[in-house]
């Protein structure tokens, strides 16, 4: 099925979900404009379905009561097509037409759209109330917003630049009242001039010592006898000597100096403990200069001292907490009328809202004119698919690789959830990795459909080009192997058996080597200890009362000539039964004609191939294509099963030009008879193979074929134990 014209689309929408291919589909991957596909994701969660194109195609039919250029996807859309409800899209594109001064003032073109909206947001109007320090043009208005943007969290307008809105706005106007304010009560607060934060801060720092003394004082003149209490107890003294830390300890205990029943302090008094610096800083900084008299300090005046100090110092960390207030003296430069200013521009940037809308509105039109009656034929029926002169929109692009080519490859977001569903489909298919230039590689899926997988294997290299026609460069980085065709499917069996004897033999070819290497290395062992015991009973005197003790170091030899012969006995065991089983089917095959051999192993075949066959005809009747586009995101009510011809369709080898033929001659021999070196190399070669089969014949006949019959009974003479065999008498 396919909707031909919108009218047919106003039909499909009414049918049920059910009756659709597709009911939703992911908004990656698609081959068609990225505007349209956000424009129809209403929800921007980056699926689309079945009411997002409903909703689409009702709206569009609201706003055009023609649907010629539908039918036509068209991007060049006609004021006359236009409905009573799209007046804000006429007048936006009449609007366009008259700043461009097109020639052309009936119909309006997707371009022309989309540079007046970008012509619009460069100069600086968005409609979203967002502006921008670029955009304006007195200078000192856009360094207001560029200082406003400093203390405050800007936002992006649609243009992407950071601006300020109305909101914004305010909130600054209200922070920046309270931190004039405050500029104004400074005055008042540093009684002290310029010194006054130094000397605030050297007053904090002797705060918590200070309070403490003359709370002390306080209690030493309720209670003369506390202050003996006040001091550190002897044994307290001795025990903390030559402890570095409880001596600090106990200084830290100690009043600062002994507390006066007046409430004073007198600074000569002071004792040299861990605050006596602080002390000392605080006299010569704050009481000196202030007071005018360092040798003495009451209560009173101390208080008085802390309290302009803690306002001092409030004062300050208010500034460090809000950096607009953190401003200073950087907030008288902003005067009401810069932010009137901002506040203007502001309001013309919203006056501007419904014509960028409408503007905006006017280019999804002409998209849903240009991209709906496809994007509904690929969701509702696929027709594309199916046809050769066209590619539906999941189609990635296309792949060349190994001789082949490949029409469908489709974007896949994640590989292994994607392999884990492609094993149900039956289908052979290879993930790709496409590397784009300048941008973020993806991968592809795509299914081999015909011909055979040979060649097709991990790390395999080809191109790739998009639906754009570009080139790109790609790679094979996995597969799930299934049969492509029936002859692959019959001959299964036989390649899983060569691989299995393949590795086998890699395997035994390994364990040989290793048992080799073994056995020499302890034959040479064995070979050098007995060398050295040999050549250390030759340098030592023989006793001549004990000939006979020498007997037993003759038993070495024999040992190692019974191992030995050991040896030659398994190896000969092994050979009987190989040469056994090689006699047998000779034996049988001598009984037995031409036709009968050939007959057996056609039989032979038949029982291995048939089922293997079978099976793999019934896999390649039930492939199905949906599960590859289930795995990219896709959500399908019907299966899409592959047929031989769509399988040639999706995968085949390009036809070589007309005429022309392949030259399969070999070059070889010409080059050698060109070379008198080569030449005598190859005739050297040639006598040495004919000799060694001359050579082999005569062994077979001389040796190996009369011994095959007596091996077995040669070898079980051989196995008779050592035990059995008799000693001549002394």
């Amino acid at each position: 099925m396919e909707i031909r014209s919108f009218a047919d689309l106003l039909e499909a929408i009414q049918l049920h979900d059910a009756l659709w291919v597709a009911t939703a589909c992911p908004r990656k991957g698609l081959a068609c404009d990225a505007a349209f596909l956000d424009a129809l994701d209403r929800d921007g969660n980056g699926r689309i379905v079945s009411d997002d194109l409903r909703y689409a195609v009702k709206w569009t039919a609201e706003m055009l009561d023609e649907h010629r250029g539908i039918d036509e996807a068209s991007e060049v859309l006609e004021l006359s097509a236009l409905s009573k409800q799209a007046t804000s899209l006429r007048r936006a594109a009449e609007t366009i037409l008259e700043a461009t001064s097109a020639e052309k003032k009936k119909s309006i073109s997707l371009a022309q759209v989309r540079e007046s909206a970008k012509a619009l947001r460069a100069s600086g109007i968005n409609g979203d109330g967002i502006v921008a320090p670029e955009t304006i043009t007195d200078a000192g208005v856009a360094d207001a917003v560029r200082t406003i943007l400093s203390v405050l969290d800007a936002k992006e307008n649609l243009a992407g630049k950071k601006g300020i809105d109305a909101a914004m706005l305010e909130a600054f106007r209200k922070r920046r009242d309270a931190g004039l304010a405050r500029l104004d009560a400074e005055s008042a607060l540093m009684v002290w001039g310029d010194a006054s934060i130094a000397r605030a801060k050297a007053t904090r720092a002797a705060r918590d010592v200070l309070d403490e003394y003359f709370v002390q004082c306080r209690l030493v003149a309720a209670q003369p006898e506390a202050g003996e209490q006040l001091r550190l107890p002897a044994d307290h003294v001795r025990g903390a000597m030559g402890d570095r830390e409880a001596l600090a300890k106990a200084a830290r205990a100690l009043p600062i100096a002994p507390p006066r029943a007046d409430g004073t302090l007198r600074f000569a008094e002071v004792v040299r403990g861990p605050a006596y610096e602080a002390i000392e800083t605080f006299r010569r900084e704050v009481v000196v200069p202030v007071l005018g008299e360092g040798d003495v300090l009451p209560e009173s005046a101390w208080r008085d001292l802390r309290a302009k100090s803690d306002a001092i110092l409030a004062w300050i960390e208010e500034g460090e907490k809000d950096r607009v207030i953190g401003l200073g003296a950087k907030l008288r430069q902003l005067t009401g009328a810069q932010l009137d200013a901002i506040g203007e521009a502001i309001a013309k940037d919203v006056a501007h809202k419904p014509t960028l809308d409408a503007i905006a509105s006017l280019e999804k039109l002409i998209l849903h004119q240009r991209w709906l009656l496809r994007f509904a034929n690929n969701f509702i029926a696929m027709p594309e698919l199916f046809d050769h002169k066209r590619s539906a929109l999941f189609q990635r692009g296309t792949l060349t690789l190994g001789g082949r080519h490949f029409a469908l490859a489709v974007e896949v977001p994640d590989r292994a959830a994607h392999a884990a569903l492609a094993e149900s489909s039956n289908t052979f298919v290879a993930y790709v990795k496409i590397e784009p230039a300048g941008k973020p590689p993806f991968e592809v899926a795509v299914p081999v459909t015909a011909g055979t997988s040979a060649g097709i294997t991990v790390g395999k290299r080809g191109v790739f080009r998009d639906p754009s026609d570009v080139e790109l460069d790609a790679s094979v980085v996995q597969i799930v192997p299934q049969p492509v065709s029936l002859w692959e499917a019959a001959i299964a069996p036989f390649a899983r058996v060569g691989r299995f004897v393949s590795s086998k033999l890699e395997e035994l070819g390994k364990t040989g080597d290793a048992a080799m290497e073994s056995t020499i290395t302890s034959t040479e062992a064995r070979v050098r200890e007995e060398r050295a015991r040999h050549d250390a009973a030759a340098a030592a005197p023989t006793p001549a009362a004990a000939p006979a003790a020498a007997a037993p170091a003759s038993a070495a030899p024999g040992a190692s000539a019974g191992a030995l012969g050991g040896v030659i006995a398994s190896g000969g065991l092994a050979l009987a039964a190989v040469g056994s089983s090689a006699a047998f089917m000779m034996n049988q095959l001598q009984g037995m004609s031409l036709i009968d051999v050939v007959r057996a192993a056609v039989a032979i075949a038949a029982i291995v191939m048939v089922p293997s066959a079978f099976l793999g005809w019934l896999k390649l009747r039930k492939r199905n294509l949906a599960i590859l586009l289930e795995g990219a995101g896709w959500a399908l009510n019907d299966r899409l099963m592959l047929t031989r011809r769509l399988g040639l369709f999706f995968t085949r080898r390009p036809p070589r030009p007309e005429g022309s033929r392949i030259d399969r001659s070999d070059l070889v021999p010409v080059i050698a008879r060109s070379d008198d070196e080569a030449s005598s190399t190859r005739g050297r070669i040639t006598v040495a193979v004919i000799a060694g089969l001359i050579l082999a014949a005569y062994w077979t006949h001389a040796w190996w074929w009369p011994h095959l019959r007596h091996a077995l009974p040669l070898l079980d003479h051989a196995e008779q134990p050592a035990s059995e065999t008799t000693t001549p008498a002394p």
